[in-house]
Order: C-alpha cells, then sequence, then structure tokens
C-alpha cells in the first residue's frame, strides 16, 4: 500500500464543523494546511455552508436544545466528540508515529467517499438544508415565502418545444416575486425577457431579463396582478428596443 493510500485525514464530521466556524482546534487546521485531499472536502463543505447561509437571507437562525444536536447525531451515526465540546476533541497526529498507527483522538481513516457522504450530511443538517428523522429542523424567526398562485407556460407557434413554469411567491415581508422556468431552444444571439400582460394584451410590464433558464423576478410595486395576470416569456433582440419584440416564446395565466 503507498503512502498516500495510508494517510490519515481529518474526521469529516470535524471538517464539517471547521466549515461551519466552529473551533475544532489548531491540530486540524495544521493537517489541513498539508493534505490536498482534506482541503478539497473542505472547500466543497464551506461551498456548501455558504450555499446554505445565503438561502437564508435575513432570517435569523435560533440555537437549537441539546435533544436536536441528539437527533442529528443519532441520524447521522456520529461519534459524541463530533457533537460535543468540539474543540476539547484532540484531532492531532503524533509526528513520531508510524503511517499505520492509529490512536484515540485521531483521525479516522475513511474512503473518501465515505467521509464527504458523512461530512456534508452534518453540514446540511447544521447549516439548514436537510430535514432530519422528519421533524429535526432549524427554528426560524420569520415565515418562508408563501405560494400564491401558479402557471403552465404554453409555447406560441414556431416554439414547439418550448415549456415552463412560473410560481407567483409573497416574501414575509409583503413583497411579491415571480419564479419563472424556461426549457426551449433559443437563438445564441439575443436575449430572453419576463413580462406581465393584461389578459387582451393591452398593456404590459417588464420583469426583467431572463438570465438561463431561471430566474426570480420582483413584482414592481402598484402592479394589478388581478390584472396583469398573464405571465410572458420573450424573445428579444439587441436592438436599443425596450418594448416587447412580438416575439412571446411561453406564456401563461396566473391561478
Amino acid at each position: 500500500m503507498s503512502g498516500a493510500e495510508r494517510q490519515e485525514h481529518s474526521d469529516a464530521e470535524l471538517l464539517a464543523l471547521h466549515a461551519l466556524g466552529e473551533d475544532v482546534g489548531s491540530d486540524l487546521v495544521d493537517h489541513l494546511a498539508n493534505c490536498p485531499d482534506c482541503q478539497s472536502t473542505f472547500a466543497e463543505l464551506l461551498a456548501a455552508v455558504q450555499v446554505g447561509r445565503s438561502s437564508m437571507g435575513d432570517e435569523r437562525l435560533v440555537q437549537p436544545g441539546p435533544q436536536v444536536w441528539q437527533s442529528i447525531r443519532d441520524e447521522l451515526g456520529l461519534s459524541a466528540a463530533a457533537v460535543d465540546a468540539v474543540d476539547a476533541v484532540d484531532v492531532g497526529i503524533d509526528a513520531d508515529a508510524p503511517d499505520h498507527a492509529h490512536h484515540p483522538g485521531t483521525p479516522v481513516r475513511r474512503s473518501r467517499a465515505k467521509r464527504r457522504l458523512i461530512a456534508f450530511g452534518l453540514a446540511a443538517a447544521i447549516a439548514g438544508l436537510a430535514v432530519l428523522g422528519g421533524s429535526i429542523v432549524w427554528t426560524v424567526t420569520s415565515n418562508s415565502a408563501r405560494v400564491l398562485a401558479s402557471a403552465v407556460l404554453e409555447p406560441l407557434p414556431d416554439w414547439g418545444d418550448a415549456s415552463g413554469e412560473a410560481v407567483l411567491e409573497e416574501k414575509p415581508d409583503g413583497s411579491l416575486d415571480v419564479h419563472v422556468t424556461l426549457d426551449a431552444t433559443v437563438p445564441s444571439d439575443g436575449y430572453r425577457e419576463v413580462w406581465l400582460l393584461t389578459r387582451d394584451a393591452s398593456a404590459l410590464v417588464s420583469l426583467g431579463v431572463l438570465d438561463g433558464k431561471e430566474g426570480r423576478f420582483t413584482v414592481p410595486e402598484g402592479v394589478d396582478l388581478s390584472a396583469y395576470d398573464i405571465v410572458d416569456v420573450s424573445q428579444e433582440v439587441l436592438d436599443g428596443d425596450p418594448t416587447h419584440s412580438g416575439t412571446s416564446i411561453v406564456r401563461g395565466a396566473l391561478t
């Protein structure tokens, strides 16, 4: 077995806690500075945690009680040291120890896949990305967005393979968003724009440019959605004209 295969790695759960900003001790930090495998795992964990926290917006997380930590630990099959008193855990490796040596408190040798599975599970649980055991969740001090209406976006002539969906949501602060998804083969030039139309298409409001296959758009204040209840995605050209091109890809009514 090669030296790389025998290398001890940091506990996956401790890497997850480190990604969450917990104090895991200087030994793990020192090991991380010299282990490319652990560095790769830690970088992915850190990115996952950042995504989880950014998705919470301005909502404040309430620290869960001990019974929640116990349920998370039981669900993931983690050691007590990974959840309790992390800063007291010795994760160091004796510099004089042989490659195959393993001592209490030293990083556990696991396959890379298993280490990452455990680490991502813990990071997801702590960051609020997973619901464990059906009822183990982070407590959030404000409600999530509420769905008010939705629309199936049907293709218009010449766009037979196109499809999409629009969902109208009310955020906790009372503002309204339209989440739009579009699946269509579109030209490489030009761009797509999302609109709200009246039923007879006599008036319309632009919500913004759809970048890629999905986007979230804030409904301007004062727009009466009982009148502007048609969601339209158009194919636009870069001609400097801010009005609708007249070429709609998909369209549907919010109900």
